[in-house]
């Protein structure tokens, strides 16, 4: 379970806080092993037809969920790739993943 908040950050303030931050932080031990220490996310989001989960969010609806598909830098067909479901209950979220292949994915 974790929390999250979220922030807006106007652009000409950015840099400040981020140096005022950084002494704060460390990479992520997935990006420690990566070239300049970063890497990609690909993510699809899946909803209903008529966007329920979208609008769950956007008019603050306390208890709502999301569904993505999530891989990291590449995406050859070996990649590994998760189906997520993440479930918000006020404040806490929970987020429940199950692995597989890209491959598998294209096939279905």
């Amino acid at each position: 379970m974790r929390y999250e908040f979220k922030y807006l950050v106007p652009s000409e303030q950015y840099q400040a806080l981020h140096s005022a931050m950084t002494p704060f932080l460390r990479r992520d031990s997935f990006a420690a092993k990566q070239d300049m220490g970063m890497y990609t996310v690909r993510s699809i989001y899946f909803d209903t037809p008529g966007f329920d989960m979208y609008h769950t969010k956007i008019e603050g609806i306390a208890h709502r969920m999301k569904v993505r598909l999530r891989g990291y830098n590449v995406g050859d067909d070996q990649s590994t790739v998760f189906m997520e479901i993440k479930r918000k209950y006020e404040g806490p979220i929970l987020k429940n993943r199950a692995s597989t292949t890209f491959g598998v994915i294209k096939e279905l």
